[in-house]
C-alpha cells in the first residue's frame, strides 16, 4: 500500500488566499544526532513574547509579525482543512503571526493522524521529506537535525513557488508532536528573512503548570 503524503502546500495556500489576511545546511540523515545551534538573538527584530502553556512552548515571533484574533485564526483553520486532502496526517492550527504588508507568516501547528495526535514523529519527518520533493529538484532544500536551547528538532528549508519557509517538527514539553513554519515571500526575503534567525533563537520549553 502505498503510503499517503502530508499536504504541506495546503497551509501556505490557506493563509495566502484569505481575504481578511490580504487586507491582511544540515546532515540529511534522519538518525543524526542533533546539533545545538546558537543563533543570533536581536531583540530589536522581535515582537511580544508569545507562551503556550498547553504546549509547553514560548517563542518571540518576528517584529511586526502579529497574532491573528480568533475571528481570523477560525478563518484559516477552516480553511485549511478544506484545502487538505483525505492524507494520513493533518495540522491543527494553534496560532498564526501575520506581517500584513509582505504577508510574511509564522504558523504554529499540531500534527494529527487519522484524527488522533501523531505519535511516530520520524515517520511523519520522513514523510514530510517525501512530500516536499527530490532534494536536487529545489536548490533551497536541506534538512538537519538541531537543538534550540535545549529543544531538539528537525529542520527544513524549502522553497515553493514565490515563497521560502523554515519548517521546524519536534515535540515540546506537552508530547504532542508540533511544527512551526515561517514562510517568506521572495520579494520581501531580504527585509524579513534577517529577522526569522532572531525568532528561532527564541523558541525554547517551558515548565508546564
Amino acid at each position: 500500500m502505498t503510503r499517503r503524503r502530508p499536504r504541506i502546500r495546503s497551509l501556505l495556500l490557506a493563509v495566502c488566499a484569505l481575504p481578511v489576511l490580504v487586507s491582511a545546511c544540515g546532515d540529511d540523515s534522519s538518525s543524526a544526532r542533533a546539533r545545538e545551534l546558537r543563533f543570533e538573538v536581536v531583540p530589536e527584530y522581535l515582537d511580544e513574547p508569545y507562551e503556550n502553556a498547553e504546549l509547553g512552548l514560548a517563542l518571540r515571533p518576528p517584529l511586526g509579525w502579529r497574532p491573528l484574533d480568533d475571528e481570523q485564526r477560525r478563518r484559516v483553520s477552516e480553511a485549511l482543512i478544506a484545502a487538505q486532502e483525505d492524507g494520513e496526517y493533518s495540522l491543527e492550527i494553534v496560532d498564526v503571526f501575520l506581517h500584513t504588508e509582505t504577508l510574511s507568516f509564522a504558523a504554529l501547528s499540531t500534527v494529527s493522524q487519522g484524527g488522533v495526535p501523531a505519535e511516530d514523529t520520524e515517520r511523519y519527518v520522513d514523510s514530510l521529506a517525501e512530500a516536499l520533493g527530490p532534494e536536487e529538484d529545489d536548490e533551497l532544500r536541506v534538512r538537519g537535525r538541531i537543538r534550540v536551547n535545549g529543544l531538539e528538532a528537525t529542520q527544513f528549508r524549502h522553497r515553493r513557488d514565490d515563497r521560502v519557509t523554515f519548517t521546524l517538527v519536534f515535540r515540546p514539553p506537552a508530547g504532542m508532536l508540533t511544527q512551526l513554519d515561517y514562510s517568506i515571500p521572495v520579494s520581501a526575503y531580504e527585509d524579513e528573512g534577517i529577522k526569522l534567525e532572531s525568532s528561532v533563537g527564541t523558541l525554547q520549553p517551558i515548565a508546564q503548570e
